[in-house]
């Protein structure tokens, strides 16, 4: 056992006497701890605006390009409280698909979150689902409504008599997203649909 530790103390003492290795030509010296290298999307945006009912929409564009970025949406409450999260590839999305750089990703958030444009800013003016139709709408119409799968005529139809604050984003390339706020959250209605 002394023989051992008298050759383990030998062994200790002679990888004490060796020179460093030199560091290779690119390397840190030993000891120093390189940093991790940090992400710098090539494209970075963001936006945000204020809605009606004190709602915040927030909207988030991440990606090594715009073309290949990712759209995250968030809208809260003047609590903070998130109502609605949605994310979606910025190809996937109107007014997002044909930006190319930062600086226009963020006009097109901008553009995106306004509901000046909104055409229904009221669950009143949600299309009219006649008795005995499908769906709502006119049959032939160039902007057709779909309702939420789970939705029948008289669920959407009193929905349309509370007159609601109504919101709407495009959710894809030829349809934007339709949403209430109702009891102080936001529930899907539908789709818009829109030549594209």
């Amino acid at each position: 056992m002394k023989h051992a530790l008298a050759i383990a103390a030998c062994m200790l003492a002679l990888a004490a006497c060796q020179p460093a290795a030199a560091p290779a030509p690119d390397a840190k010296p030993p000891g120093e701890v390189s940093a991790a290298p940090t992400a710098s999307p090539a494209c970075a945006a963001s936006a945000d605006l204020a809605w009606p009912a004190e709602l915040t929409a927030s909207a988030i564009v991440t990606g090594p390009s715009c073309e290949k970025a990712a759209v995250l949406l968030v809208v809260r409450n003047d609590d903070q409280d998130p109502l609605l999260v949605w994310s979606s590839p910025t190809s996937d999305v109107f007014g997002l698909d044909d930006k190319s750089d930062a600086a226009g990703m963020t006009t097109g958030l901008k553009e995106w979150l306004n509901q000046a444009s909104n055409n229904m800013p009221s669950s009143s003016k949600l299309p009219e689902w006649k008795a005995g139709a499908e769906a709502p709408g006119e049959p032939a119409s160039e902007f057709p409504f779909h309702v939420e799968e789970w939705m029948d005529r008289e669920t959407y139809e009193a929905i349309r008599m509370e007159d609601l604050v109504t919101f709407m984003f495009p959710q894809g390339r030829e349809s934007a997203a339709v949403f209430v706020y109702r009891d102080l959250q936001l529930e899907p209605v539908g789709i818009q649909q829109f030549p594209g």
